[in-house]
């Protein structure tokens, strides 16, 4: 694979413009101590950059008590994520003091981040649609709490870069660190396997997958938090079993709920692929300038549907799936300008019917659902046509 450029000039121009103001945008917001979460009622208690704050916190505890952070006996314990990140924070020397510093980094890279994804997007008033899209309450969310989804976020799209630059095993690298850190993006290293490598290659690949899927499994049996899995301000396949038990119609149980979420997932999928267009080409095409952005769009959809299947997840980590869809209509290989126009306000009504909007959430929920099953059918209609052209 060589890297097409997509970045004439004036495109360039642009997208430096639009990150520029994405972060002014984000920076006048942290200056006015987030207004519209505070409207909502969900800022965080603990100061700005509060989750930032609390995963570099458990690096120093991690210094001091070690795998004692994963226990859940209160103080400096209750830690749920990737042994390797705390690690990483002691081998780098950084402490819970510098949040502030990371924090204002991280909004910088999410701000170009989002400038690059959606940055082919052309239209009347595209740029307002871009920051509805880019300042709506998941992403709102995600910047004021410092989380760290930011850089797995940032990870795994210059894991894509790096694919098309000719350099997939420092890309799988970066997944693997992805994954080490935040379990969810464990699928995306298996899904640069249905890319263009020479076998020694893949098979490199899979046994580092491999691997890496065995430390995870590690860190896993370690941890003895549960994650707090309701309705509000959540997202994933389970969901409408836990709607069903806040309204007292049923009293479902935890199995119960994801039979029931799988169910519901299974019966969209067959029926979105009856009444809706499917693209049925290849959707990483070695002759696109825009190669990239779909390599970014299979990365990071894998990470959001690993999020959605396996367990709830709180809105913010949304960001990987309005990520994924930037990517895809940046990509230009699939969709006419009509058809992008109707994704973005599909988009736009999911990101504003989230936990800001009440009972609203459930308009988000079921456009979220229905959107996920037509990537599904994307990537498995990109994979069919992909070993058909091998073959």
């Amino acid at each position: 694979m060589q890297l097409k450029s997509s970045f004439p000039p004036i495109a360039r121009f642009k997208w430096v413009t639009e990150g520029i103001l994405f972060f002014a945008g984000f920076l006048t917001l942290y200056f006015l101590d987030w207004p519209q979460l505070r409207y909502w009622r969900v800022k965080g208690p603990g100061g700005r950059f509060e989750d930032l704050q609390s995963i570099l916190a458990a690096g120093d505890c991690f210094g001091k008590i070690g795998n004692s952070v994963f226990q859940d006996d209160g103080g400096c314990t209750g830690y749920m994520y990737g042994r390797f990140l705390l690690q990483t924070f002691n081998f780098l020397h950084i402490h819970a003091s510098d949040y502030k510093v990371i924090g204002f980094f991280f909004l910088i890279l999410l701000s170009f981040a989002f400038a690059f994804l959606f940055k082919n997007i052309e239209f009347r008033f595209a740029i307002l649609m871009k920051a509805a899209i880019i300042f709506s309450p998941p992403i709102v969310l995600l910047a004021e709490r410092g989380n760290f989804d930011i850089f797995i976020f940032l990870l795994v799209i210059a894991s894509a870069i790096l694919i098309v630059s000719n350099f997939p095993v420092i890309a799988s690298i970066s997944l693997m660190t992805a994954s080490l850190m935040k379990f969810y993006t464990l699928p995306s290293l298996f899904a640069i396997l249905i890319l263009k490598f020479r076998m020694r290659t893949k098979l490199l690949l899979l046994s580092a997958a491999i691997f890496i899927g065995f430390l995870i499994s590690q860190d896993l049996g370690r941890i003895q938090v549960g994650f707090r899995q309701f309705w509000y301000a959540q997202f994933g396949m389970s969901i409408w079993g836990r709607y069903a038990n806040e309204v007292g119609v049923f009293n479902l149980n935890e199995t119960t709920i994801s039979i029931l979420g799988f169910f519901i997932f299974v019966i969209s999928i067959l029926v979105i692929s009856r009444i809706t267009l499917i693209p049925k080409q290849v959707l990483v095409e070695d002759d696109s300038p825009f190669q990239v952005h779909s390599i970014t769009f299979l990365l990071l959809f894998s990470s959001h549907l690993a999020c959605f299947v396996l367990g709830m997840s709180y809105d913010y980590r949304l960001v990987f799936f309005i990520g994924a869809t930037g990517a895809l209509l940046t990509s230009r290989c699939l969709l006419t300008k009509e058809q992008i126009r109707k994704v973005l306000i599909m988009l736009l009504c999911l990101v504003w019917c989230s936990y800001n909007s009440g009972q609203l959430q459930i308009l988000g929920n079921v456009i979220l659902e229905v959107m996920t099953a037509w990537y599904v059918l994307i990537v498995y209609f990109h994979s069919k046509a992909y070993f058909q052209k091998v073959k």
